[in-house]
C-alpha cells in the first residue's frame, strides 16, 4: 500500500528511529518476513496506528441502559460506581521480576480487566465480585467502573492475561466500550512504555484483536 508518495516501507523506516524497541525494517519486495522476536519487529498496523491520534470510546448505549438497571450506573449519585480494586498498573511495578505487590507470593495471576484512560493511565483489576452493595441482577463490576463517574472514556480496553506475575497477552475484549482492533496500537505503545520488559512472559503472545467465538 502507498500513502501519498510514501510507501509503508518508507514510513516504517522513519518511524523505527522513534520507537523504544529497535525495529528491523524489511522490504517485502526483497525478502519475506520470517517469524521473529515480537519486540524486534512490531506489526506494521501497530506502528501506523500508534503514531496517529487516539480515539476515545464511551460506553455503548445498550450497555449503559443495562447498567442503569443493574445499578452499576447510578444517575442520581456518582454515575458509574468506582471499582474498589482498581489500580494503575504502575503500582504493581516493583524491584522483583514479578508484576504485583512483590515477589512470587504477591504476583498477579489471572484474567484482569484493563482500560487506558484519556490521560494515558493503564488501570487494571478484577470485577470486584461481591464487594459493592446495592447491585441488581449482578454481583460484579464491568470495565467502566475502573474509571467511574458519569462519562468514563477510554483509548482502549480489554483483558490482560497474567500468569505468575508475567503478562501472557493483551486483547481488546470489552463489551461495554467495544474498541476496535486499531485501539491496540495505542494500548501497545503505552504498555511497552510503562511496563518493563521483565514483566512479559518469554512466550508473550502480543496485543491480539479479540474474536467472538
Amino acid at each position: 500500500m502507498q500513502i501519498g508518495h510514501t510507501t509503508e516501507y518508507d514510513l516504517v523506516s522513519r518511524m523505527s528511529t522513534m520507537l523504544k524497541y529497535p525495529v528491523t525494517v524489511y522490504n517485502p519486495n526483497v525478502v519475506a518476513l520470517s517469524t521473529a522476536d515480537y519486540f524486534n519487529i512490531p506489526k506494521l498496523y501497530d506502528l501506523l496506528v500508534s503514531f496517529s491520534s487516539s480515539r476515545l470510546y464511551s460506553v455503548v448505549p445498550e450497555m449503559h441502559e443495562l447498567d442503569k438497571e443493574r445499578y452499576t450506573f447510578r444517575p442520581n449519585e456518582t454515575g458509574y460506581v468506582k471499582n474498589p480494586t482498581a489500580q494503575n498498573i504502575t503500582n504493581y511495578i516493583n524491584n522483583t521480576n514479578y508484576l504485583g505487590t512483590g515477589g512470587k507470593k504477591g504476583s498477579l495471576n489471572g484474567l484482569y480487566m484493563y482500560v487506558v484512560d484519556a490521560n494515558n493511565n493503564i488501570i487494571i483489576r478484577n470485577r470486584a465480585t461481591g464487594m459493592v452493595s446495592g447491585l441488581i441482577g449482578t454481583d460484579s463490576l464491568p470495565h467502566p467502573t475502573l474509571i467511574g463517574g458519569f462519562n468514563p472514556q477510554v483509548q482502549g480496553a480489554g483483558i490482560v492475561t497474567i500468569q505468575g506475575g508475567k503478562i501472557i497477552k493483551v486483547d481488546n475484549a470489552s463489551g461495554h466500550f467495544r474498541p476496535d482492533s486499531s485501539s491496540l496500537g495505542k494500548v501497545e505503545e503505552l504498555f511497552l512504555n510503562k511496563v518493563p520488559d521483565k514483566y512479559y512472559d518469554r512466550k508473550f503472545e502480543g496485543f491480539i484483536p479479540y474474536e467472538k467465538e
